[in-house]
């Protein structure tokens, strides 16, 4: 299952900070679709333990102006220049270190893709090569995936959850990031954005960070908005609608 490309229509294009090692700055989704990356990133640093993870991946050299992103379990890590990070406006606004994991996680996308193409072809691509590539031209990208493969990749393991019934449903661990996207086509779930106290449409298929629930409400954050402010939706709006989950895992426990 695959989250499609959710952007504003009119992205934020600031320029970012340069990387410090630290995610300190607010940060949201930019002109590329990758909701389902940006949501993970924050459902994981919202977590207790979940940012010292992030921040244990990124190795700044100030003196070389590039930041090395690591990534463990797979034995791989980029090195990004502080230039290719603030010349890529189309990618996430505000903190430089999460625009640098942003850069990584496409540039292992697009290696597994390309290893995976040769493999079942028998040839090899170049980087600008588009013949015969048709089945793998998700993976070649990051603008559309499931958040279940930046879990895998950072945290070492995930599920799913599909067709969950919302107006009942309580997470297991409240520690745990999860990634929430409504399946079917329904455009009718309203819910109230508590900043500006107006009402607002969620979107199908577009993740959405799930921060918490009582008994009447839920609670998201949108990845394309910057800071963590909340989305309330009642509970009785999701009966009859598919929901699904991406679940990570408790970062305390990494």
């Amino acid at each position: 299952r695959r989250l499609v490309s959710r952007v504003d229509s009119e992205p934020d294009n600031e320029q970012v900070s340069n990387p410090n090692g630290k995610l300190d700055i607010e940060y949201a989704q930019g002109g590329t679709g990758d909701c389902w990356l940006i949501a993970g990133l924050k459902a994981i640093s919202e977590k207790d333990g979940g940012k010292k993870i992030l921040e244990s991946l990124l190795q700044v050299d100030n003196q070389k102006r590039t930041v090395t992103v690591k990534f463990p379990n797979v034995d791989k890590s980029y090195t990004i220049s502080f230039d290719e990070i603030s010349q890529s406006t189309h990618l996430a606004s505000g903190d430089g270190d999460i625009r640098a994991i942003e850069i990584a996680v496409d540039r292992y996308k697009k290696e597994m893709a390309y290893q995976t193409f040769s493999n079942n072809s028998g040839d090899n691509i170049s980087d600008n090569s588009s013949d015969g590539i048709e089945g793998f031209q998700d993976d070649f990208d990051i603008n559309s995936d499931s958040t279940t493969f930046l879990f895998d990749l950072i945290l070492g393991s995930s599920s799913e959850l599909e067709d969950v019934d919302m107006t009942t449903w309580t997470p297991p661990d409240s520690n745990v990031p999860m990634i929430m996207a409504i399946d079917d086509d329904n455009e009718n779930i309203s819910a109230l954005d508590t900043e500006s106290n107006e009402t607002i449409q969620l979107d199908t298929h577009h993740a959405y960070i799930f921060d918490s629930a009582d008994e009447e409400n839920i609670y998201l954050i949108d990845p394309r908005e910057k800071g963590n402010k909340r989305i309330v939706a009642k509970r009785e709006y999701f009966t009859d609608v598919a929901v699904s989950f991406d679940i990570g895992i408790n970062p305390s426990n990494v």
